[in-house]
């Protein structure tokens, strides 16, 4: 088990099957919450042109993504998997603030490893409701948008927590209130099982709001305060 905490976001950013990454992303967290990892630089910061993933979904332009009827079997599984994805995207993104951006305030790595972790539990609920509809995380295709833009804003952290988390992020999930009333609205006649997803999605939505503002408050070295 890792020691440095700059090795440790790499091995979480670098682990290709989901549940590894889940499990790599949950033990370096604990270990951050216990004191038992240290922000001393391991060597230079090599950039990362491909996080860990699995082999599927496959990748493809955004313009590519046929679009999918919510009132269909495999329109509400699609947008489930679109969901799943994000927030893997989104685990990945966060270790590799945690990796790039040397010599912020402790406070900075604390709320991108907080980040980290609640991502991952938000994709083990959605890939557990896709699970439940008969499909798995990669069954659907989709784009690599906000990995390349994280590439883009490598060079500087106040350009990327601008640019990635409040802008392309938000701007992806800012249409989730209304998604949200729908599927409230739809699982509120279905069984047991359906109001549990539609709580489960409650959960996703309504902590996104504080992962979208509380790690970006980030301006140079040796300062941690709101853009």
């Amino acid at each position: 088990m890792q020691t440095n905490l700059y090795a440790a976001a790499r091995a979480c950013l670098e682990a290709c099957a989901p549940d590894d990454k889940l499990a790599l992303t949950r033990a370096t967290a604990a270990q951050w919450r216990d004191g038992k990892l240290l922000r001393e630089s391991d060597g230079p910061i090599e950039p990362i042109d491909e996080p860990g993933r699995p082999s599927t979904p496959k990748l493809v332009a955004p313009r590519d993504l046929p679009m999918r009827k919510l009132g269909t079997d495999e329109g509400r599984a699609a947008f489930i998997h679109s969901l799943a994805h994000i927030e893997f995207n989104a685990i990945n993104l966060a270790w590799d603030a945690v990796y790039r951006f040397r010599e912020m305030p402790p406070a900075f790595y604390g709320d991108w490893i907080r980040v980290a972790d609640e991502e991952a539990y938000h994709f083990a609920l959605l890939r557990k409701r896709l699970r439940a509809l008969g499909h798995e995380y990669g069954d659907f295709d989709a784009h690599n948008g906000l990995w390349e833009m994280a590439q883009k804003t490598a060079f500087d952290p106040l350009v990327r927590m601008a640019l990635v988390p409040r802008v392309l992020e938000a701007r992806i999930r800012s249409v989730m209130p209304n998604r949200r009333m729908y599927w409230e609205s739809y699982f509120a006649t279905r069984s047991a099982m359906s109001r549990s997803v539609r709580d489960g999605f409650a959960i996703c939505v309504i902590s996104e709001v504080s992962i979208r503002t509380r790690p970006t408050r980030c301006c140079w070295k040796n300062t941690y305060k709101e853009i």
